[in-house]
């Protein structure tokens, strides 16, 4: 009888786990894409080009941006944008959103009552303005707020509205053709 029970609460707890990982894993958002970025899922090695589109973005994709930004847009109103030539992985962690930025720079537009981000491990707290963090040529990073993010912001090419931000496009012939699509996994 013990055993039987015990059985029973294993495939519970296994179920459970699974669930949770899943829910962890799931979209993040929708990844607006102006000009190239690489993009690797989590758990492959292979990466993928995407031009000029959108992506659902899940927890452990890793993407490089080209010469051009791209913007993510979160449930809540929250939004992300990730600069010209840079690196970010994101996951999610214990009611965390984690950024690992490995080079160039990251904005975030987050409710004061959003989810708490963390990049490299430090904390940025969402107040309801805009942030803009960068990775300096040391490895450290460097955090901007107010006037100077905006100002960072319109320099790679971001644009910030009361809705969130989104990235322009600098030059119209390579954004055109342009096709709203989703290549989510």
């Amino acid at each position: 009888m013990k055993t039987y029970s015990m059985m029973k609460f294993t495939t519970a707890f296994a179920a459970l786990a699974c669930w949770a990982g899943l829910a962890l894993a799931g979209p993040l958002g929708e990844l607006e894409i102006q000009g190239d970025v690489r993009l690797t899922q989590m758990g492959s090695s292979e990466s993928m080009t995407l031009s000029n589109t959108s992506y659902s973005w899940f927890a452990g994709d890793r993407v490089v941006t080209g010469n051009s930004p791209a913007s993510l847009r979160m449930g809540s109103g929250n939004s992300l944008a990730i600069g010209p030539n840079s690196e970010l992985m994101l996951t999610r962690d214990a009611g965390y959103l984690q950024a690992e930025l490995a080079r160039g720079s990251l904005a975030f537009l987050f409710s004061s009552n959003g989810t708490p981000l963390r990049v490299n491990g430090s904390e940025a707290l969402p107040t309801g303005r805009l942030g803009m963090i960068e990775v300096g040529e040391s490895g450290a990073l460097r955090t901007y707020q107010g006037s100077d993010a905006e100002v960072m912001a319109e320099e790679v090419g971001l644009s910030v509205t009361e809705s969130g931000l989104s990235a322009t496009c600098k030059d119209a012939r390579h954004c055109e053709n342009s096709r709203p699509r989703s290549t989510s996994p």
